[in-house]
């Protein structure tokens, strides 16, 4: 009877042990283009009464008092996009560790933003696109005997007109055939060939489901950059603009080959974008970009050719952000800055873009 009544007593206690372990749930929370901690960022477990975990100074979080089973993490952030993932627990006590949590830029948030702002974001417009809209293509991409389509990228998008009501993420955009729109948010990172005009004006545009040499295109229509040495205009190019609304200065210098008698070419090309404009305070740039290519034809009627590329945009920039009437009365400035402010007497920004 003792025995019986000793191991009862053991038992409740084993269970009650086993009961009181659980599980957790732990990982950190980074910017997609700089891997750099969000600390902002809030963590909640769907379906459970838990309150929402706020990450801390280095992106870290841990979910305790779990058991096992399934559970979706929900991972919000001001300006990123919302991210959910599914986590599987398998036994208690157990600690999972999903690693990195990576969350992209909000585009919808970025668009908000002034114009000036939107453009760099997405990369070098270079005033030839509408500048109220991020996610609007360049102009000098979307290029093609289309009245329509020239008239609603370029005059109707100051008014945030969409062609055919769709987002340019369901536009495709290739380089050299190779399918480049981001993987997250469906967009083309044209600051990965901000200021290389010269390389990146020859293209293949098609409207709608349109088709290419390259292949078949989005909902919304598919462009192709050719940026081979044969596709660059044979020749030097040199030249300057001062009229723009991101930067005073831009330089360009571009030099291609074309094809010799033994089927080689190659080119190369660089400009710089520099200064900021004299009416918004903090506003500056500091662009660099480079191309280098050669490519060799051959083969039977020189049907074939193999082409090396290599080229970058390296640029630092201080943006400027959107503002309200309101703000704009008070100081009488309708150019009032609200990044901008001043630290040991000299102007600072605090909003710097910094990308290569």
């Amino acid at each position: 009877m003792k025995v019986k009544g000793l191991l009862t007593v053991a038992l409740f206690l084993f269970t009650s042990a086993l009961s009181a372990q659980t599980a957790a749930i732990k990982g950190r929370v980074v910017d997609r283009l700089n891997r750099k901690p969000i600390t902002e960022a809030v963590v909640r477990v769907d379906g459970m009464d838990l309150a929402p975990v706020q990450v801390t100074d280095k992106g870290e979080f841990i979910i305790e008092g779990l058991a096992p089973g399934d559970y979706r993490l929900t991972v919000t952030a001001p300006d990123f996009q919302q991210t959910e993932l599914g986590v599987k627990v398998a036994a208690t006590p157990d600690t999972k560790d999903v690693g990195m949590v990576i969350l992209a830029p909000d585009v919808t948030s970025a668009a908000t933003t002034t114009a000036t702002e939107a453009a760099d974001e997405y990369g070098d417009f270079d005033d030839e696109t509408s500048l109220s809209d991020a996610q609007n293509l360049p102009s000098t991409l979307r290029a093609n005997q289309d009245v329509f389509d020239q008239a609603a990228r370029w005059n109707f998008g100051t008014m945030r007109f969409r062609n055919r009501g769709y987002d340019s993420g369901t536009a495709d955009i290739n380089l050299n055939g190779i399918y480049y729109n981001d993987a997250m948010t469906g967009y083309s990172p044209y600051a990965l060939w901000g200021g290389l005009n010269d390389v990146t004006r020859n293209s293949q545009t098609s409207s709608a489901l349109g088709v290419l040499d390259s292949g078949l295109g989005g909902i919304n229509s598919v462009t192709d950059i050719d940026t081979r040495p044969s596709a660059i205009r044979a020749g030097t190019n040199v030249s300057a603009m001062t009229n723009s609304a991101s930067y005073a200065l831009r330089l360009m210098a571009t030099y291609s080959s074309g094809f010799n008698a033994k089927g080689w070419a190659w080119a190369v090309s660089a400009s710089t974008r520099q200064g900021g404009n004299n009416w918004v305070k903090g506003m500056y740039y500091n662009a660099w970009s480079y191309y280098a290519g050669v490519e060799k034809r051959f083969g039977f009627n020189n049907r074939h050719d193999i082409a090396l590329m290599f080229m970058g945009a390296p640029t630092v920039r201080g943006a400027q952000m959107a503002a309200t009437q309101e703000a704009y009365d008070l100081l009488d400035n309708n150019y009032f800055n609200t990044n901008c402010g001043y630290q040991d007497g000299k102007v600072r920004n605090t909003h710097l873009r910094n990308y290569h």
